[in-house]
């Protein structure tokens, strides 16, 4: 098996990593049992083509990708922009407790308010620069949050990396312990600015793969998504 926390592998029955020192147990070993099975069944083809930067960012599907993209966040925009007005003039006129043009105008404060909010997002969104670095530290935090006057905790998995230009950056995901353990300590990877995706320099020892356009699982032997055909950075 492998241990879950820095990918060595280790012997099925060890209650200790070998090489991090990190506390394996059952369920953990299957689950490793399950990815070699899935590796050794990818393993049918050269995994050598498997290491480095795919050209394939170049594929003209990812600017289509993220033109669409852009073209949606305007589209959503726009619909606040109208909709936000729109709902609180019926109301002024059907409520006892709102009224025309008192709320109409104050759907239109709102509406301009989160257009603006959208149109800001969208372009620190989509403007980010790319970037090349290395995985330098994983953690994991049980954190709580709040809803209808009720706790609920929750785990935040983070993994930092460190640009080549010295630059700290890190991604910050939920419960998605799989994304999580995609990347190892030391891992070269790119981020690719539009798609606000991460790529693996080696995925020579993966049995999955995950689409730098919409963020699918894929198994490591497809070479388009297999939801929205982009291709896949191998």
């Amino acid at each position: 098996m492998y241990c879950r926390n820095c990918g060595e592998q280790i012997p099925d029955n060890a209650k200790f990593c070998t090489n991090c020192g990190s506390v394996q147990n059952k369920q953990v070993s299957q689950a490793n049992q399950g990815h070699q099975q899935n590796y050794n069944q990818s393993n049918n083809f050269n995994r050598q083509n498997l290491v480095g930067f795919s050209n394939k960012i170049n594929d003209p599907a990812f600017s289509r990708h993220i033109r669409k993209s852009k073209r949606g966040a305007k589209i959503f925009s726009l619909f606040i922009l109208i909709a936000a007005p729109l709902g609180f003039a019926i109301a002024g006129s059907v409520s006892n407790e709102f009224d025309n043009p008192q709320a109409l105008l104050m759907g239109l404060a709102i509406g301009v308010f989160y257009y603006l909010f959208a149109i800001i997002w969208s372009k620190r969104h989509f403007n980010k620069k790319s970037w090349e670095g290395v995985v330098i530290d994983k953690d994991i935090k049980t954190k709580r949050d709040s809803k209808n006057y009720s706790y609920n905790t929750y785990k935040e998995y983070t993994v930092r990396f460190k640009g080549n230009n010295g630059e700290k950056h890190k991604i910050s995901i939920r419960r998605n312990r799989e994304y999580f353990d995609y990347f190892k300590i030391g891992d070269r990877v790119r981020f690719h600015g539009g798609l606000n995706t991460i790529e693996k320099f080696d995925k020579s020892r993966d049995s999955i793969i995950y689409c730098n356009a919409c963020g699918t699982k894929n198994d490591i032997t497809n070479d388009f998504c297999r939801r929205c055909k982009v291709p896949l950075l191998k």
